[in-house]
């Protein structure tokens, strides 16, 4: 009795390894972005400086992807950290005595730690959920 022949070669186990660490980096890459994006709506605004100084980042630690949301204002770890802040309307008027600017903007929803919530509220986890059953992983 003849043996089966493959026709395809049968994958390494670095290929394979291969594989599944693309398919990790861009899940890593998918929900960094998704939490960045609510991070953004949950951002104050008012001239637009920190929204523009959010940076993502990802990189390899060993075997481990690791992925970072950060804003790089001096006012940002304030803005995430300290609960004693509401959003308030920006004022329409700059001072040209005081030499401030016009503000460009106002986000009523904007909240302490927006950039924690950006990643742990409901409409991001379900946006992560259906990321993960997408790319077919189950954890």
């Amino acid at each position: 009795m003849a043996g089966i022949k493959r026709t395809t070669p049968k994958p390494s186990f670095k290929a394979t390894r291969e594989k599944i660490g693309k398919k990790a980096e861009v899940m890593v890459n998918a929900v960094l972005n998704i939490g960045a994006n609510w991070s953004q709506y949950y951002a104050p605004v008012a001239y637009g400086t920190l929204r523009q100084s959010m940076q993502v980042e990802m990189w390899y630690e060993g075997d481990k992807i690791v992925g970072e949301v950060s804003y790089h204002t001096k006012y940002a770890t304030y803005l995430e950290n300290n609960d004693g802040w509401k959003p308030m309307p920006a004022p329409k008027y700059g001072s040209k005595k005081k030499g401030t600017a016009p503000a460009q903007g106002y986000n009523p929803k904007a909240r302490p730690g927006f950039l924690a919530y950006g990643f742990q509220n409901q409409m991001a986890q379900s946006e992560i959920d259906a990321a993960k059953s997408r790319m077919g992983f189950k954890f």
